[in-house]
């Protein structure tokens, strides 16, 4: 029995966990050998101390893992280290769980554990991913497996809590496509005024593209010298673009305009000119203007809500000074019913005037509109044809100088993505490239750069409303969380993180944050194989290294994999540790198939017909064998996936789907 050596808790805690054979975390263990090592028993190894009440701890625990999902999903029974896993009481643990090992099951299993065992508050208990879908995912496992109110959120979610607690004095909201085409449009009106900056942004611009027009427009650059303003100038675009469609035929374009919205999944526009979230809320939105309605597409109500929440309804007309709110209802689950309800009782108590539309076939929704409408007393105003097409023009009034603007975003953007925002990086990612004479041109592109982040800053946080983009939400949550002192709903004990490979920099400096604010214990699941999202700022480092983010962690494998066959595994493991960087694990699995991945060879100098023969014989040979299959084909790029749908066999069906001309029974995706 080892004495207690006065050092305050911290040493206490050591002490009482070795003498009863308690599990020690890393992260104590690490800061005991730095500060007090002389309560170390000579030749003690932690990892094989550590190992052994985990042993201890399986085998007392193993009936309480066997029956956690019994009635719930019988199917489900976690492995040796899963529970291991799961029962390690570390400050901050990573789990690499490769691909099919069971990750959100171990995830939602430690949710459990916590409360049953730890006596954790589950309100208390954060668990974050990347999307919406995922969270939703984890939520209903939660809740329909085990009736816990765990906080489950996005990142960006997370600090949107944070940014409404930290400035609760202004109504905070996400900034949409709308308000950001509104700042890039003010922005270069300001630039227009002063026909100098316009030369000096064509003598140095050049670099970024080979040719002046792909900066601005044709059209831009021949008139541009004409106007006094920027909005005279695009009058007079409109006005050669209206000549022209005259001569084609105003209808046939509106009409083809509108179609090419309703093919879209996302980025759908209403003729007015608001990105909208369906094809249902374009009808709405088109049918309203069409009519000389006068709309806004979510316009901030006017109230506060509990917890200072934003209600932002779908659209408000404004008839006459008084106000019609419409909802339109595109989805039919649980949860969207629950919201539902919500808003309607929410404007029933208010006395509002209210219209619900449901989902219906999109002609259905206009007539069920315009019924709704019209029993309000509503008198519509109809626009005529070439009113409606010349608003289309106007809906992108910066598209002759578009690739400028885009090009200052985009660099902001990229700036934004880092914590520190080190203005200098963004310059010399350019500066490098180039020779000393142009590195003059780069000066001036930087100071454009800083010119529009500014204007963009100032039009954001300038007014009554924050806007916030992704960035700036974990950004400024991250830098003032420490300014959170007094109560606050959002106090966690435990973090439990999803897909942590793909972690960005922004990203971690929040979790960092929160956790140290909050003193929590990081439970952090990832597989560095499957990271994926390194064009929007994750970094890989942060699951290499994350004993040098997280000092004192402790990394543990779940390597049963229960979703492809072992030789599978052996294949893509083989080349995907070709990159040494690579965190080394072995999958085990207990399927078994012969020559999991078959390589199809043919002449790719020759031209496309072979590549489309060998895949169109591949198909079929694979639906002789197996006829109840489903055969999913994957192109490198979009025009890979073209070229394959212009052949005559294969035709585009309805969502992915591909149809095999005389061979419809093949389920092709």
């Amino acid at each position: 029995m080892l004495k207690f050596i006065i050092g305050g808790s911290v040493v206490k805690e050591f002490v009482n966990k070795l003498n009863n054979k308690e599990y020690i975390s890393n992260y104590l263990y690490e800061y005991i050998k730095e500060n007090n090592s002389e309560v170390i028993p000579n030749n003690f190894d932690i990892d094989k101390y550590n190992s052994d009440i985990l042993d201890k701890l399986y085998e007392e625990n193993k009936e309480y893992f066997e029956n956690m999902y019994k009635g719930i999903d019988d199917n489900i029974h976690l492995d040796e280290e899963q529970c291991k896993a799961i029962l390690a009481d570390e400050k901050y643990s990573l789990i690499i769980a490769g691909a099919g090992t069971g990750k959100t099951t171990t995830m939602v299993s430690k949710v459990k554990y916590l409360v049953d065992k730890k006596n954790a508050d589950p309100e208390r208990i954060l668990v974050m991913s990347y999307t919406r879908k995922a969270t939703e995912e984890i939520a209903e496992r939660i809740e329909e497996n085990f009736g816990l109110p765990v906080h489950v959120t996005t990142f960006h979610s997370l600090g949107y809590e944070y940014i409404k607690e930290i400035f609760n004095d202004k109504k905070c909201i996400i900034l949409d496509s709308n308000k950001l085409n509104e700042i890039r449009l003010n922005y270069f009106r300001k630039i227009f005024e002063d026909k100098s900056k316009i030369t000096e942004i064509l003598e140095n611009f050049d670099v970024i593209k080979e040719h002046r027009h792909f900066i601005f427009g044709k059209y831009f650059l021949e008139n541009y010298m004409k106007y006094d303003t920027y909005d005279e100038f695009v009058d007079s675009y409109v006005n050669y673009k209206l000549e022209e469609a005259r001569k084609v035929g105003v209808d046939v374009l509106i009409d083809n305009w509108v179609n090419k919205q309703l093919l879209k999944d996302t980025g759908i526009r209403s003729i007015k000119g608001e990105y909208v979230k369906s094809a249902g809320e374009m009808v709405i939105a088109n049918f309203l203007y069409w009519n000389g309605i006068d709309y806004s597409y979510e316009e901030v109500y006017e109230e506060l809500l509990e917890n200072r929440a934003i209600y932002k309804p779908d659209f408000t007309i404004d008839y006459g000074g008084e106000k019609i709110y419409i909802e339109y209802f595109g989805l039919d689950d649980k949860e969207y019913n629950k919201i539902k309800n919500w808003k309607k009782t929410f404007h029933e108590n208010r006395g509002n005037k209210f219209i619900s539309i449901d989902r219906l076939p999109l002609e259905k929704i206009i007539e069920e509109l315009n019924n709704k409408l019209m029993s309000l007393g509503i008198k519509y105003n109809k626009r005529s044809h070439e009113e409606v097409y010349e608003n289309i023009l106007r809906l992108n009034p910066t598209s002759q100088v578009y690739p400028f603007l885009y090009f200052l975003h985009d660099c902001m953007m990229t700036r934004k993505e880092s914590f520190y925002r080190d203005n200098y990086e963004i310059a010399k990612k350019y500066v490098m490239e180039y020779t000393e004479e142009d590195k003059k041109k780069i000066e001036v592109q930087y100071k454009y750069i800083l010119d529009y982040t500014k204007f963009y800053s100032n039009s954001a946080f300038g007014g009554a409303v924050y806007y916030f983009d992704f960035s700036d939400l974990l950004y400024y949550s991250a830098k003032h969380l420490e300014k959170l002192t007094r109560d606050t709903n959002l106090r966690f004990d435990y973090i439990i993180i999803d897909e942590y490979q793909d972690i960005s920099q922004l990203k971690y400096e929040l979790t960092f944050k929160t956790a140290k604010k909050n003193d929590a214990k990081v439970y952090a699941v990832g597989d560095d194989w499957q990271s994926i999202y390194a064009f929007s700022g994750s970094r890989i480092e942060y699951i290499y290294s994350f004993n040098e983010y997280f000092k004192g962690s402790k990394n543990f494998n779940i390597s049963r994999t229960y979703r492809n066959s072992q030789e599978l595994i052996d294949c893509s493991g083989e080349f995907i540790m070709r990159n040494s960087n690579q965190l080394k694990k072995h999958l085990i699995s207990s399927k078994h198939i012969d020559k999991p991945i078959i390589f199809k060879e043919f002449d790719s100098t020759s031209n496309n017909l072979e590549e489309i023969n060998c895949l169109k014989e591949t198909i079929l040979e694979i639906h002789r064998n197996n006829p109840e299959h489903k055969i999913l084909v994957l192109g490198r790029t979009n025009r890979m996936i073209n070229r394959i749908l212009e052949d005559e066999d294969l035709v585009d069906d309805i969502g992915t789907k591909i149809i095999f001309k005389g061979n419809e029974d093949i389920q092709i995706d």
